[in-house]
């Protein structure tokens, strides 16, 4: 399968969703898709490794693995999915199994704001994204990736092109926290460290990454594509690094680095060129190893010492030979030194932005000054806590056990051997992901030296400005913290004032729809009822001929004239138990009509039900005190109007369902037709109820067994306080 997806190979499944909807549960797995799956699957098989011991002494073990299984098959179908909605059932089940795993820790407050704050985001983020998804599918004339991607000047000729852009990358910068989105990913710091390693690494915050390489045949290639990638991924390239200076806790450092490495994947992405797109795919894999590697050593060294404050670790390395090994080999790829990955990952990056014509000297400095930033946080992150002068930590006795070191060693050998090796199924499989992500069938190569030239100066002297940023970082903090001290300006306050507004408008909604009065309801309901039936009349075509009713008869008439007498002294007389007796009267008249229109059985249970209901409510409105009128009148003229709007939709529907068009079939003919032959019963309507319609019948009884249980429950204490009454 390497082999085969590391050319041009495709696996593809596909079966029947909702067929008559055109939805379809399309896989498609392609060189871009498998090297996400590696990443998915690799490194979430060594955080479930150091989740174990990590862990080990937690009662929740089997809640965690559990959540963070469903939180790996979602990442896979997402990768791995070729229909837009399936994309987007996925794309919100990552949401949603990321807030559980962040909030894993429920009792700490941090925990719970976090794992909020994360979901909101990325959720309205989401609701982005499934109408850009809904436009995109319009504008080119399918739901699946694999046609979409044949239909890239279609789409991008589309006049719905600008809003499709803009909506789908609102969803991305939300997913891989790009400015002015970013605030989440810090704050997400308060999960277990499996969690930070896992999804703040090659999975979660990369999902936005994928999206926006896989969309790029489609949608790339135009000014407006390359501006906004350019400048939102220029911006958080260099504003993520500069805050992270500003941390000395080594978590919240590397949240902040990876927003800036996330910054850099959108600008390259942005760029849009053969170069670009290798440069992506080479630090991609890059960023994923040494990121998870580090944060894995956050972990172990917080477990040991009980401290993440850089300033307070040092000297590590005497009792943690193995884990100082990992972060200082992670650290110098994370930096770009030679010969690791890292290195080879940010030539190409200095050769793309030299390469495209799209790099203007504005993005380049922003580039390299980012990489610069890097530097410095490496030394600060993985070299300094582990060399320099012992001091007095709390716990540090020996090497964290073998299923937490095991894991960043590897992650870390294995970006100094694909450095070295640069092993030709690797070059290859990430050469092909560059085509497929550029959207040409090109053979693309990957060249990881570029020579003694620019890019090699450039390297070279993002490494001296680095480790000079690192000597200096106690200024260079106290300098950013003031040049950064914008709490009025900073995206998060934002967000708490939008939802600070959302809660004082649902508050005010709250109160206008259900402030507790029983005519308001019912209004409202009323107004909705009139505004569906009303168009739904307004729409039919089909106008119905009066001709065909027949006269009415004496009977009819009289029963008729009752039901009207008693509406109208319903509705001027006032008085509850005046209206109690009217209503019953109403029933009663109806009743009437069933026994005259041959259906005696009905009238007598429509009866029985009234004479019931009234007494059963004369009792309860006997106590109560007498109705004083507070309708002012405009309300009641409101009232009035809503009213007979719904009687006069009422009236049209029921002609349209009496002189229906002769071409419709009515359904009532099949329950006539088989209720002696299906259901061996002759009473039409009691083979309804207890046949055709048995299981509604079946609900409608568990429903009034319910309320007479609940409302016994409520009953019983005011049952037992009773004056005089003697339980026996």
């Amino acid at each position: 399968m390497w082999r085969r997806l590391g050319g041009d190979g495709v696996w593809s499944f596909r079966v029947p969703w909702a067929p008559d909807l055109g939805l379809f549960f399309s896989l498609r797995v392609d060189a871009l898709s498998l090297v996400f799956l590696f990443l998915i699957t690799g490194i979430g098989t060594l955080v479930f490794l150091y989740a174990s011991g990590y862990l080990r002494a937690s009662p929740r073990r089997v809640p965690f693995f559990f959540f963070l299984t469903l939180f790996m098959l979602s990442m896979i179908g997402l990768v791995a999915s070729d229909h837009l909605l399936l994309l987007f059932v996925f794309w919100e089940m990552t949401s949603l199994t990321s807030f559980l795993l962040i909030g894993f820790r429920s009792d700490q407050g941090t925990a719970r704001r976090g794992a909020s704050q994360a979901l909101l985001v990325t959720s309205v983020g989401g609701l982005c994204l499934l109408a850009g998804f809904i436009l995109l599918a319009q504008a080119g004339g399918s739901w699946e990736f694999s046609e979409l991607l044949t239909r890239g000047e279609a789409i991008r000729g589309s006049p719905f092109y600008p809003a499709i852009l803009g909506l789908i990358l609102l969803g991305a910068f939300t997913k891989s926290a790009q400015v002015p989105f970013h605030f989440w990913l810090p704050n997400a710091m308060a999960a277990p460290t499996p969690v930070s390693a896992y999804l703040h690494s090659a999975t979660m915050v990369k999902a936005g990454v994928y999206l926006v390489a896989r969309l790029h045949p489609a949608l790339g290639a135009t000014e407006l594509w390359h501006i906004l990638l350019l400048l939102i991924g220029s911006v958080t390239a260099v504003l993520g690094p500069l805050m992270a200076l500003r941390e000395q806790d080594l978590k919240r450092l590397l949240a902040y680095s990876t927003i800036g490495a996330l910054g850099l994947l959108m600008m390259l992405l942005g760029l849009g060129s053969e170069s670009a797109m290798q440069a992506a795919m080479v630090y991609l894999i890059v960023h994923s190893l040494y990121k998870a590697a580090l944060f894995m050593v956050a972990g172990a060294v917080n477990q040991k010492t009980g401290t993440r404050n850089v300033r307070a670790l040092e000297n590590l390395m005497q009792v943690m030979p193995l884990t100082a090994i990992a972060a200082i080999l992670a650290a110098l790829s994370m930096a770009g030194f030679p010969p690791l990955i890292g290195f080879m990952g940010k030539e190409m990056i200095y050769q793309a932005k030299l390469d495209s014509i799209h790099s203007s000297w504005l993005v380049g400095a922003a580039g390299v000054f980012a990489n610069c930033l890097m530097v410095a946080i490496a030394f600060i992150v993985g070299i300094n806590p582990f060399v320099g002068r012992i001091k007095k930590l709390p716990q540090v006795s020996k090497e964290v056990g073998f299923s937490m070191w095991v894991g960043p060693v590897i992650l870390a050998l294995v970006g100094l051997g694909i450095g070295i090796l640069q092993p030709s199924s690797v070059m290859n499989l990430l050469a092909s992901a560059s085509s497929v992500a550029w959207g040409a069938s090109a053979d693309f190569a990957i060249k990881p030296w570029h020579g003694f030239g620019w890019v090699f100066i450039l390297s070279l002297l993002t490494l001296a400005v680095g480790v000079l940023m690192f000597w200096l970082r106690r200024p260079l903090r106290y300098l950013i913290r003031r040049a950064l001290d914008w709490e009025a300006l900073e995206p998060e306050r934002l967000y708490f004032i939008s939802l600070k507004v959302l809660q004082f408008g649902s508050d005010m909604v709250t109160r206008s729809l259900q402030g507790g009065r029983l005519s308001h309801y019912v209004f409202g309901m009323g107004l909705g009822l009139l505004l569906l039936w009303g168009s739904a009349v307004a729409e039919l075509s089909f106008v119905p001929s009066l001709s065909s009713f027949q006269s009415p008869g004496l009977e009819e008439l009289a029963i008729s004239s009752f039901i009207l007498t008693a509406l109208v002294a319903l509705a001027i007389r006032r008085g509850r138990i005046f209206s109690v007796v009217m209503m019953g009267s109403l029933g009663a008249g109806v009743a009437l009509l069933y026994i005259t229109h041959s259906a005696p059985d009905v009238g007598i249970a429509q009866v029985l039900v009234e004479t019931l209901s009234v007494i059963l409510v004369l009792f309860l409105v006997a106590g109560l005190p007498q109705v004083v009128a507070r309708t002012r009148p405009h309300h009641r003229a409101i009232r009035i109007l809503v009213s007979c709007g719904l009687a006069i939709c009422m009236t049209a529907l029921s002609l349209l369902t009496l002189l229906r068009d002769p071409n419709v079939d009515p359904v009532s003919r099949f329950f006539v037709e088989k209720s002696v032959s299906e259901a061996h019963g002759a009473n039409v309507v009691n083979v309804i109820l207890v046949d055709f319609r048995a299981f509604d019948t079946l609900a409608e009884i568990t429903v009034l067994a319910l309320a007479a249980l609940a409302t016994l429950l409520l009953l019983k204490p005011m049952i037992r306080k009773t004056p005089g009454r003697s339980d026996r």
